[in-house]
């Protein structure tokens, strides 16, 4: 069996900030729409609520500091899956040793961060997959109603030529570094990576391989709409001089926006000339 396993942090009530951290497996080898099993004339997909893992949830009203030790019963649990167990297949009347593995991390970048120890989408290295570098950038925003002035800073990202990407074996060298470094008595991080994931014990889990961007927070969530915000230049009030090299000509956003236009079902995504397959 191969698992997916999700975490995030969710807001209980519209007021307040009460907030908890449920924990999530999926089971992938359940297809996502088709009739299953196939000799009943029912629909059984993998997302559908009776087939959800709920394997708990922390009790808040904080997100948790310390998430390894709520998900190490867990992991241990896997740890024994992945040598299998004696189990009963009822289909076919027969035992057979089953084995689960994990293969699958997802969730917005804070859980991610919190889960593989990454120092988050606000530092000065944010991407899980590379080693994107940020540019601090510092600017003065001023209150027009009593004209008082506030220092900000903020890392910023200008297109690059090349970007080196993570490994498993850098993220762990970098998480080794952090741990020789004082951790957990001092917080510090190399490259982005504060300490390694007890997750990376596991047989099939390669970090960052195994937890890539999900489309529901790459898309649904806001994250184009403010990146087009972004590259338009309306993210801010006023424009920003310091992301000149970052907002497009209005007239190349025009084409853009042209050629976005074209874009109709998901299967037609992708470059010029290409099949669905390929995309």
């Amino acid at each position: 069996m191969a698992l997916l396993f999700s975490a995030d942090g969710v807001q209980l009530f519209r007021t307040g900030s009460y907030s908890v951290w449920p924990f999530l497996v999926i089971n992938l080898n359940l297809p996502p729409e088709e009739r299953y099993p196939p000799f009943l004339n029912t629909y059984n997909p993998r997302y559908r609520t009776d087939n959800l893992l709920p394997l708990g949830i922390t009790p808040g009203p904080k997100s948790p500091q310390d998430l390894d030790s709520f998900i190490a019963p867990f992991l241990k649990e896997l740890e024994l899956l992945q040598k299998g167990v004696a189990a009963y297949d009822a289909f076919t009347k027969s035992p057979f040793v089953l084995k689960a593995h994990l293969v699958l991390v997802t969730g917005d970048t804070p859980a991610i961060s919190k889960l593989l120890h990454l120092s988050g989408h606000t530092a000065k290295y944010p991407c899980r997959a590379c080693t994107l570098e940020g540019t601090l950038s510092r600017y003065t925003i001023t209150n027009e109603k009593d004209n008082t002035t506030t220092n900000h800073a903020m890392h910023y990202f200008p297109p690059r030529a090349t970007v080196p990407l993570r490994t498993f074996e850098s993220y762990q060298r970098n998480g080794q570094q952090c741990i020789n470094n004082g951790r957990p008595k001092k917080k510090v991080n190399v490259m982005g990576v504060t300490e390694i994931s007890p997750l990376a014990i596991l047989k099939y889990i390669s970090i960052p391989d195994c937890s890539p961007f999900d489309v529901m927070h790459l898309v649904f969530l806001g994250f184009t709409r403010d990146m087009c915000k972004l590259l338009n230049g309306t993210y801010f009030a006023r424009r920003r001089s310091d992301l000149s090299g970052v907002q497009m000509d209005p007239k190349v956003w025009e084409a853009f926006g042209r050629d976005m236009a074209k874009i109709q079902a998901p299967m037609s995504w992708g470059r010029y000339q290409t099949s669905a397959m390929s995309c």
